[in-house]
Parts: structure tokens; C-alpha cells; sequence
């Protein structure tokens, strides 16, 4: 009875040497109405405590410019807040900021109630919450007719930096406000999500690290601003509430690292790159030891204190760093002028909304959270957007010089083929004309030469006269192209070996070039056929198809060989060079049940189509 005589005389006491100004009447406020600038702040003294509720002297002070934003060197101040009601009615007092290590309050009403709450990371006690995302902490207040309420609170960060403004809403306007948040919110985050897989996709498919070091770094960037709206803390509960801030503590220098390493793959120019991660990988090296090592094993606000100072410090030293790499190279490319832009727009977000604020210099702004993934959402499509038109730029280059590469292939197998063809012809001829002419007047100057010797004669003139033939360029003036394959392989049909050629609507050709290299891969096949395959069977097939083009398939039922290991042999190397001539593509494929090859997309000239078949 004497207690609550206490109270009541304090509460009177209070009303008549507080401001008439710092009362405020809540049923005339707006449904959503920030309480802020009406908090009193108390002064450097500590209240006095009789069963466990504060008691002040007359020392409140209206709240500095700062509002209720904390550094991480400040101490925990008091404040207090005085509402009034002349009816009866429902309001939900709102701080809205989770990261505060310990919140607690006292709800003083002038019927001579009196309530203590604890809230805060490292509270037992939960304070009371309403809505779907509540990013703070809520207590329902019932007002009586003519009702006052005192509301003590004390914040204390212990060394980590704290915000919070205080609202005070009607509980429909709060139910909706947190659910309109959540939908918001849930947006952006899908948003940033499915940027980042997509990009983490496209980085292991394509192999382009610069795609993995983007979705690293903005699930860095996600999930430190996961941490700073407290996504974890209910996960972590009272016990390990710690650990919730070393993961912010974490993910920030993970962060700093990603994105670092992100510009080192996104500048063309990576020397100046290079000179700054000399230092900068084993510094952020040891400092993540030393800080996540002391963050572990102490919780004196020193070292916390020291730790987010420090990393603050890094961040900025690294940002800085890239800055000027970026902007001495912000006129090599468009793409550089981009990163050089959006780099800017962070250290002036930062500055505005992260940095300041936690040193306690201004006060965090309510819509904080909305920044944090509003930006994210904006680099994350900005950087995927430059990196799929860098990818794109990439990937028409690779055309280009494939393109490239694949004509002087051309005129490198031409160049050759050409040589080769020369020099063909006039080995050829050679035979024909000295060894083969010699031979001949030999075979008829000798008539007292023996019936073997004259046989064996005989033959190695017929050898030399059919080398010499095969060696030679048919004209193809006089007979077609079909001819001449037919003619070349009635020459290798043997009872050892049957070659069968059929032609399905092949056009007459009328380009020599194109004929003569067409002839040349068949004789090479066939060729390869009888001296390697030991196949009873070759079966040639050429087939005209549309836009004027054609493919030859050969098949055999030898024992095959192993391609690779015969890749640079001169048989395939010359109707490699001779495909790539005609502007065809080149595959085979062997096995021990025989070989396939397929010389497919011929460019052939304009010809008449005809649908022969022999």
C-alpha cells in the first residue's frame, strides 16, 4: 500500500513539473503518428530504484538533433514519453528497430498501474508482437477515459551502434502497415533472388567467374542487410543473440571482399587491380581472423566498440581504393563509365544511410530498410544487365574470330591443298611421261627378255601408269564428275572388297574447284578403305540438298581406328583441309564395328538438279 502511495505521489509530482508541451493527447494524432520528437531525454544522472522501478529527479531535456540514434560509443540514456487519452481506446507503442542488445521499459498509468518490459536481442522476455514482419518492438496500450501513461526506456547497445524512432499506431493501420512492408520486401528480395541465381547459373554454365563473384557478392550485400533488419535474431534467440551481429559483422567483410574481387573480373584493365590486392588480400586476411577471434571470446563494448570502428574503416579504405581504379579508367569503356557511376551512388549511399547514422552523427532514417534492398534490387539488375551485354560482347567476338580463323583456315587449306595438288601432278606426270615412257622403250628394244621378266616389266608399268593417273587432276572436261567417282571406283572394286557409290539428287557441278576437291575426298576414302580397313564392304553415298548444298556419307565394316590417335595422319589431315575448302563440316566416327564419315553442308555451285541414281 505505502509502494503504490509512492508511485501515485510521484506520478502527481511529475505531471505538474512536466511541459505542457510534452504531453501528447493521443486521440487526436493520426493513425501512423512518430512520437519521436516528444521524447524526453533524461539527464546524465541514473534514477533511483525502489522495487525494481525507476524513480528521476526533474532533469528531461527535449531529445538533441541526433534523435534516438546511438553510436557505438555512446552509453544508454533514458527517455520518456507522456500520453494522454479523454476516451477509451486501443494504441500499439512501436520502436522500430530490432538491433538494440537490450530495451526495456515501464509503462507508469495514472490509475496507479505500473508494467516493466524487456525487450532487446539479449532479453528472456520478448515484448509483446503483432503483425507478419515486425522489424521492432510492439506493446498494445489500453487507454481508460481521461487515462495518462508515463513510459520510461532505456536502449544500450554495448559497443554495436543503435537506431530507433517510436511510433505510435492504431492496431488495424499497424496490422497493415507490417503486412503492406512484408509484400514489399518479400518483392525485393524474390527480385534480388532470382537475379542471383540466375546469374550463379549462367557463371557455372558458361564458366565465367565474374558471374559467380556477382552472386557471391550480392548474397553478401542480402545478407548483411538481412542481419541489419534483425532476420536472424529470432533464429539465433536470447542465448546466441551474439552471434546474429558477429554475422553482420561477417558478412560485411565478405561483402567488401566479393565486391572487390567482382571489379577486378569487371574491369578490362586488371594491372592497377592487381597492385592493390597485394595488400588488400592479406590484410582482410588477418583482420577477419582477429576480428571474428575477438568478437567470439569477448563481449566487452571495447572490443566490439573496436571491431565495428574498424570495419567501417575497411570498408571505406576498400571502397576508396576501387574508386580510383575505377575512375582512372572510367573513359576505357562504357561499361567502365557504368561501374564508375554506380560505385559513387554506394559510397553516397553508405555515407547517408549506413555510415553516419552508426557513428551516431544522424539519426537513421525509418525507410533505412527500404534503401538497403531498393539499392541491392538496383545494383543487382544494373551489374546484369552490363554483365549480360558484356557476355554478349564476348560472345560475338568469339563469332567474329571464329569467323576469322575459319577463313584462313580456308585459305590455308587452299594454300596447301594447291601445293600438294601441283606437286601431285607433276609427280605424275613424271611417272608417266619419263619412268613410264622408259619402261615402254625398254619392254620393246629387249626382245630377248623372258616371259617373267617381260610379265614383271608388264605390271610395274601398268602400277606406274595407274599411280600416275590417280596422281594426275581429272579435267572433267570430257567426263562428269559421277563418271570420274564411278570410273575411280570401278579401279578399287576387288573380290577382297566391294565399293558401292550411289548419288541421291546431286546436281552437276560445274565449279572445277568444288568438283576437283570432291573427287579428291572420295579417293582419299576409298584409298584409306583398301590399305587400312580389311572391310568387305565400302558404301559411298552423295546427297543433294536445298539451298543448293550437298553431303557425302562413307561407311565401311572394317575394324575401324581409334581417331584421335590418327588425327594428324595425312590421309584425314588432307580432306580435313579440303571440307574446310568447300565450307563443309567434317566428322567421323570409328569403332571395331566399322567407320562412318560425314563430310555434310557442302557449298556447292548453282547446277540443275537431277535424280540419278547408280
Amino acid at each position: 500500500m505505502n509502494i503504490k502511495l509512492i508511485l501515485l505521489l510521484s506520478f502527481s509530482l511529475l505531471k505538474i513539473a512536466t511541459l505542457t508541451h510534452a504531453q501528447v493527447n493521443v486521440e487526436k494524432l493520426d493513425k501512423k503518428f512518430n512520437l519521436t520528437p516528444y521524447t524526453q531525454k533524461y539527464g546524465e544522472d541514473q534514477p533511483t530504484f525502489i522495487d525494481n522501478r525507476p524513480i528521476f529527479q526533474n532533469h528531461w531535456q527535449q531529445p538533441d538533433r541526433l534523435g534516438l540514434s546511438k553510436g557505438p560509443t555512446d552509453k544508454g540514456s533514458w527517455y520518456r514519453l507522456i500520453l494522454s487519452s479523454e476516451t477509451e481506446l486501443q494504441k500499439v507503442l512501436y520502436f522500430n528497430y530490432t538491433l538494440i542488445p537490450q530495451l526495456e521499459f515501464w509503462v507508469l498509468s495514472s490509475n496507479g498501474e505500473a508494467a516493466h518490459y524487456h525487450g532487446g536481442t539479449s532479453s528472456l522476455d520478448r515484448t509483446q508482437h503483432l503483425g507478419v514482419s515486425d522489424k521492432g518492438y510492439s506493446y498494445v496500450m489500453d487507454f481508460d477515459e481521461g487515462e495518462e501513461k508515463i513510459i520510461y526506456f532505456r536502449m544500450e547497445g554495448q559497443g554495436w551502434p543503435i537506431h530507433s524512432e517510436v511510433f505510435l499506431f492504431d492496431v488495424t493501420t499497424f496490422l497493415e502497415s507490417n503486412q503492406n512492408e512484408f509484400y514489399i520486401i518479400s518483392f525485393l528480395r524474390a527480385v534480388v533472388i532470382t537475379l542471383l541465381s540466375i546469374g550463379f547459373f549462367i557463371g557455372i554454365l558458361s564458366r565465367q567467374r565474374v558471374f559467380i563473384f556477382y552472386a557471391l557478392t550480392f548474397s553478401a550485400g542480402i545478407l548483411f542487410a538481412e542481419c541489419e533488419i534483425g532476420l536472424f535474431v529470432d533464429a539465433f534467440k536470447d542465448k546466441y543473440h551474439e552471434a546474429n551481429y558477429i554475422l553482420r559483422h561477417l558478412l560485411n567483410v565478405a561483402y567488401i571482399f566479393t565486391l572487390v574481387y567482382f571489379y577486378n573480373y569487371f574491369t578490362p584493365e586488371k594491372r592497377f587491380f592487381k597492385q592493390f590486392l597485394i595488400w588488400f588480400n592479406p590484410l582482410i586476411a588477418i583482420y577477419t581472423v582477429i576480428s571474428f577471434t575477438s568478437l567470439v571470446a569477448s563481449e566487452n563494448p571495447v572490443i566490439v566498440y573496436v571491431n565495428f570502428i574498424s570495419v567501417v574503416i575497411l570498408s571505406w579504405v576498400s571502397f576508396f581504393g576501387s574508386s580510383v581504379i575505377l575512375y582512372k579508367k572510367r573513359n576505357h569503356s562504357i561499361l567502365s563509365k557504368y561501374l564508375f557511376l554506380v560505385q559513387m551512388s554506394r559510397l553516397v549511399i553508405i555515407a547517408i544511410f549506413v555510415t553516419l547514422p552508426h557513428m551516431g552523427v544522424i539519426q537513421r532514417a525509418s525507410y533505412t530498410d527500404y534503401i538497403y534492398y531498393i539499392f541491392i534490387v538496383y545494383e543487382s539488375i544494373v551489374y546484369f544487365y552490363l554483365l549480360l551485354k558484356r557476355s554478349i560482347t564476348i560472345y560475338n567476338e568469339k563469332i567474329e574470330l571464329k569467323k576469322t580463323m575459319l577463313e584462313k583456315h580456308k585459305l590455308y587449306s587452299k594454300a596447301v591443298l594447291e601445293g600438294q595438288e601441283k606437286e601431285r601432278n607433276r609427280i605424275g606426270r613424271e611417272l608417266h611421261d619419263s619412268i613410264g615412257g622408259n619402261l615402254a622403250l625398254f619392254n620393246k628394244s629387249d626382245a630377248n627378255m623372258s616371259k617373267e621378266t617381260k610379265s614383271i616389266l608388264t605390271d610395274t608399268m601398268d602400277a606406274i601408269r595407274n599411280l600416275s593417273h590417280e596422281l594426275i587432276s581429272p579435267s572433267f572436261h570430257h567426263i562428269s564428275f559421277k563418271e570420274s567417282v564411278i570410273d575411280l571406283v570401278s579401279k578399287y572394286n576387288s573380290s577382297k572388297q566391294k565399293v558401292i557409290v550411289q548419288f541421291h539428287e546431286w546436281p552437276e557441278i560445274t565449279n572445277k574447284e568444288i568438283q576437283h576437291h570432291c573427287f579428291r575426298i572420295t579417293q582419299e576414302l576409298i584409298h584409306n578403305a583398301e590399305k587400312h580397313s580389311k572391310s568387305s564392304m565400302v558404301f559411298i553415298q552423295f546427297f543433294g540438298i536445298e539451298n543448293k548444298r550437298g553431303n557425302i556419307y562413307y561407311e565401311d565394316n572394317g575394324v575401324g581406328f581409334d581417331v584421335n590417335a590418327v588425327k594428324s595422319g595425312i590421309g584425314l589431315r588432307n580432306i580435313d583441309f579440303r571440307s574446310a575448302s568447300i565450307g563443309a563440316k567434317l566428322t567421323i566416327e570409328s569403332s571395331m564395328k566399322g567407320t562412318i564419315v560425314k563430310i555434310e553442308d557442302i557449298v556447292l555451285e548453282e547446277g540443275k538438279m537431277k535424280k540419278t541414281t547408280t
